[in-house]
């Protein structure tokens, strides 16, 4: 009714007591991987990529910069350098330089010096891929054993470590970059081309799936509908 008062309804605001935030006490264990992380950081090893060294036999390849190496490492300052040397195959991977890659990587992260890592190739290539001979042995079951300790979580794609690597780590693309080569300048921070670098997947012309995680990392390099025009037709193209 009009003029009529209307009761007003009383809001009553509760506050609960929540629990206290109770925090782990820490343990001697997580002091000590702590500590550990730490150590290794210091050392210029980020925690996640440190690995253990190579300990395939020492009639399985050569050592690096040694007569009979395909893999060179140079220093320039802070800035280490490595250099595929094969330019007779292009500088195609044979397994001892995929693994000598990884320890001329490893050096240069534990060098304090080191602010950055370029890989280049030698000749008129970056690299065209895996070896054909490696490649095939490698079917027939005649590969050499892995020997390296990696980390659990480590992507098992080729240099997918390289994503882990806590320093830059450049490609300079001075020539042909084809399959396996062409996923170890996409695994690297920043390309350079010279105006003699060219590139190509390769894959779908070998009936091969877009493999070591290209199909996954080269759309979030340069767009996804670029990606399958590179992926699905294999075609070659230059720098420009």
């Amino acid at each position: 009714m009009r003029g009529s008062k209307v009761p007003r309804r009383s809001l009553r605001l509760t506050v609960r007591d929540e629990p206290p935030i109770r925090f782990p006490l820490e343990t001697r264990a997580n002091r000590n991987n702590r500590k550990g992380r730490a150590e290794r950081l210091h050392s210029g090893i980020d925690s996640r990529y440190a690995s253990k060294p190579s300990t395939y036999p020492k009639s399985i390849g050569v050592g690096m910069n040694s007569e009979g190496s395909n893999i060179e490492y140079e220093l320039d300052g802070s800035i280490a350098t490595v250099r595929l040397n094969r330019p007779e195959k292009l500088n195609a991977f044979t397994f001892a330089m995929i693994d000598q890659i990884r320890d001329a990587v490893e050096r240069a992260v534990a060098d304090e010096g080191v602010i950055a890592i370029v890989i280049t190739g030698t000749g008129r290539a970056f690299s065209a891929g895996l070896d054909a001979g490696d490649l095939a042995r490698s079917t027939e079951g005649g590969a050499p054993p892995s020997a390296r300790d990696t980390a659990p979580d480590e992507v098992p794609a080729l240099f997918s470590y390289l994503l882990r690597v806590p320093k830059p780590v450049i490609a300079a693309v001075n020539g042909v970059t084809a399959g396996g080569g062409f996923v170890l300048a996409m695994m690297c921070d920043l390309r350079f081309a010279s105006s003699d670098a060219s590139f190509t997947t390769v894959f779908s012309k070998r009936g091969l799936i877009a493999e070591h995680g290209t199909a996954w990392l080269l759309p979030r390099i340069v767009g996804t509908s670029r990606a399958l025009d590179l992926l699905w037709s294999s075609r070659r193209f230059d720098a420009a």
